[in-house]
């Protein structure tokens, strides 16, 4: 007798068999997305540092161009290029 599975999609010689496989697929499913969930997670919480890096350096220009008159920077060509790693 045949047996295939509708979780798995794949074919099968005793109903243990399938049971065991479709157990151990929906376990990796699980897992997949546990890793996909804390993946989510962990890149709001990078780009809210950078967020509050940006505000931090936004108020450090502000209160040096308050104390000085005004802030200047050169960036050369690689540094340019370099700001922007899908140009690389």
């Amino acid at each position: 007798m045949r047996i295939i599975s509708e979780i798995t999609g794949k074919e099968y010689e005793s109903v243990e068999e399938c049971l065991c496989d479709e157990r151990a697929f929906e376990a990796q499913k699980a897992e997949e997305k546990r890793i996909a969930e804390e993946k989510a997670k962990n890149r709001a919480q990078r780009a809210k540092e950078i967020d509050e890096a940006y505000k931090h350096w936004r108020a450090l220009v502000k209160d040096f161009c308050k104390d000085f008159g005004g802030y200047h920077t050169t960036i050369s060509s690689k540094d340019f290029f370099d700001m922007f790693p899908f140009w690389n």
